[in-house]
């Protein structure tokens, strides 16, 4: 209910106002002075404040000038009403702040309209105030995100090198894992320095120092930097190009563009610029374009398009590349077609003739940014027999850089041999029916898909382990029996508990035995704290996944077993359970109501759950039969029997 305080030293006014509001649902308050109008606010804060002017002992304008002085009360929407008509008594109240001015003269229909609108608008001020706020914090998160990789990277190094037992060094030659660490950390950096650039563009706080200078010189230089990477050439389609910019602010779009044209794509990369009523710069590249449904998207900050998986990044380039255009009273626009390359043109306005005679004078230009050397993962899986005892795993992670420490930290526990590595999902599966496995280490979020679908083609017995940098996955994980959850970065000790259970749960069950049997009419399921057992009366529903079955009871539990829905249909009730298509099963207790679709098909609704399941026509005779032999056993056993 929203809150309206009155202040009018007029008592009949205030009665007749504060009846009329109070009838439309509003808390009123009032008072019959300034003094005890910014009391009364100070205390109940009011969502809105109608205010008289001409008032004894403190006039409306000087209590409207306490209300935008107060932080508490500043953002308080403030109206006045008074007797006064003049234009100059309007003019000043609305240049002190107030949000609307009303004569006494309005009618009351008038007046509420103007309440109304006043409170709508601060409430949908405050609405987007959330969403910002809300937005500020999702891109924190991801931020995190991206800075938690490379320091699980520093932090798996320094363990080795404590320990003596790198993958490729020894106490005396610590060279590899040092290199490690530095590209790790210059890859935090490089995230840190980016967030840092677009907060402060953001916020207005950017330094920008432009000066005169030719672009075409620029974009030679520019160039020539990158002559090592054989695959960048300069055309210039125009001769002397004047233009007053910040060369450091320049020089860092246009390095966030060649970077991204040399990392996605194998060809050839042009950097042109050309001529047409002021200056375009365009950076064209021969690699893998980015998909049409994906390009309103381009310039959000840490997203990136689906086929950029297996190449760093962090999402910023382009935010920052437009922050730095817009600076210069530019624009950007970017033509790509999947397959066929991208083009990103900036667009310039020239320096004025009088600008352009300075050019030659303009100081030097900004050094070129420093380089990353590419880093060359670790060596591959060792061939031949393994060692007695060890744990024969499958690791599964898309970042090459983090698969290489975590393929050390694994390997120098002396418990485990990696026979294999896949950074995606398609690769797992081939994998992991190749190999004979103990344990797969799996990421969560993989190119094409998650390490969750990934389950249905591990043979029976393998144990689970997910490393990742989410923690929202867990109580998944533990519903579909995974062994351990590790968040990165995975430190020694914790990998050694988790190599623990591993071979705890390995040695207390043979893979080939069948899982643990629960009493008849029920199944049991590990929670994250316990094992249970759930009967089958429950049971809302059973949807297939590959080999395994999600399993639904209760008011939101669920979980995922090793079990196909024809083992289902074998053990449950015919009577009271239905399969309604090829994956999915119902109990009919449960049924909330069936509706007819366009062209005949039949979706069911099940008592607290709102998606429908759709019912293939095979089965939609099969549930009307079961339909009605339920509602016939149902009425049955309410029917008391007949006395004799």
């Amino acid at each position: 209910m929203d809150r309206i305080l009155l202040i009018d030293d007029d008592e009949g006014i205030r009665l007749t106002l504060a009846g009329a509001l109070a009838s439309l649902g509003y808390q009123v308050a009032t008072a019959d002075s300034g003094r005890a109008g910014l009391a009364l606010a100070a205390e109940a804060h009011p969502d809105l404040v109608v205010c008289d002017l001409d008032m004894p002992a403190m006039h409306g304008f000087e209590v409207l000038d306490e209300f935008r002085r107060d932080d508490r009360l500043a953002d308080i929407p403030f109206l006045i009403l008074t007797g006064d008509e003049a234009m100059e008594q309007m003019r000043r109240g609305m240049s002190r702040g107030a949000d609307d001015y009303l004569v006494k003269t309005c009618s009351a229909e008038e007046l509420i309209a103007a309440i109304k609108l006043r409170l709508e608008r601060k409430k949908s001020e405050q609405r987007k105030r959330e969403e910002q706020v809300s937005h500020a914090l999702e891109l924190f998160a991801r931020a995190i995100h991206d800075l938690r990789d490379p320091l699980f990277v520093i932090l798996g190094c320094a363990d080795h090198l404590r320990a003596g037992d790198g993958p490729e060094t020894d106490a005396a030659s610590p060279a590899p894992l040092v290199d490690r660490i530095q590209l790790a950390a210059g890859r935090m950096q490089a995230i840190v320095a980016d967030i840092l650039f677009l907060t402060k563009s953001r916020l207005h706080r950017l330094p920008f120092v432009p000066c005169v200078f030719d672009l075409r010189d620029f974009c030679h230089q520019l160039a020539a930097d990158h002559e090592a990477s054989h695959r960048l050439r300069f055309v210039a389609e125009t001769a002397s190009c004047p233009v007053k910019a910040d060369p450091l602010r320049l020089r860092q779009a246009l390095e966030n563009l060649l970077a991204n044209a040399l990392k996605y794509s194998e060809g050839m990369v042009t950097l042109r610029l050309a001529s047409n009523q002021g200056y375009e710069i365009s950076v064209r590249d021969e690699g893998r374009g980015i998909p049409a449904a994906e390009q309103d998207r381009l310039f959000t900050p840490f997203w990136r398009a689906s086929n950029t998986a297996g190449r760093e990044g962090h999402g910023l380039g382009l935010c920052i590349v437009k922050s730095c255009v817009e600076q210069h009273q530019g624009n950007i626009r970017v033509e790509s077609a999947t397959g066929q390359g991208t083009t990103v043109t900036i667009r310039l306005p020239a320096a004025s003739e009088a600008t352009a005679l300075a050019t030659r004078q303009s100081g030097p230009l900004p050094p070129p940014a420093a380089k990353v050397m590419p880093y060359h993962s670790a060596r591959p899986p060792r061939q031949g027999q393994r060692r007695q005892n060890k744990l024969r795993a499958l690791l599964v992670e898309d970042d090459p850089l983090v698969r290489s420490v975590m393929r050390a930290l694994l390997e120098s526990s002396g418990q485990v041999e990696v026979l294999a590595e896949a950074e995606r999902v398609s690769e797992a599966r081939l994998l992991a029916s190749a190999h004979k496995l103990d344990v797969a280490f799996l990421d969560v979020n993989l190119p094409g898909g998650s390490g969750f679908e990934l389950l249905p083609y591990l043979q029976r017995g393998v144990r689970v382990v997910f490393v990742t940098s989410a923690d929202e996955y867990a109580a998944r994980a533990f519903d579909c029996e995974a062994t351990d959850y590790l968040l990165k970065p995975v430190t020694r000790d914790r990998l050694e508990q988790t190599l623990l259970k591993v071979r705890h749960q390995l040695q207390a069950r043979d893979p080939s035995a069948p899982p643990p049997q629960a009493p008849a009419g029920s199944f049991l399921v590990r929670t994250l704290t316990e094992r249970k057992v759930v009967p089958f009366s429950n049971i809302r529903s059973i949807t297939s996944y590959g080999e395994y079955t999600w399993v639904y009871w209760g008011e939101d539990e669920r979980a995922m077993l090793r079990k196909s829905l024809r083992q289902w249909e074998a053990e449950l009730s015919t009577d009271r359970f239905v399969r309604i298509h090829r994956h999915a099963i119902i109990h009919l207790e449960y049924l909330d109501r069936v509706e007819k679709q366009t062209g005949g098909r039949l979706h069911v609704y099940l008592r607290g759950v709102t998606k429908a399941i759709e019912v293939s026509l095979r089965q939609a005779a099969i549930l009307n039969k079961k339909l009605k032999l339920f509602a016939n056993s149902a009425e049955s056993e309410r029917t008391p029997p007949a006395e004799n």
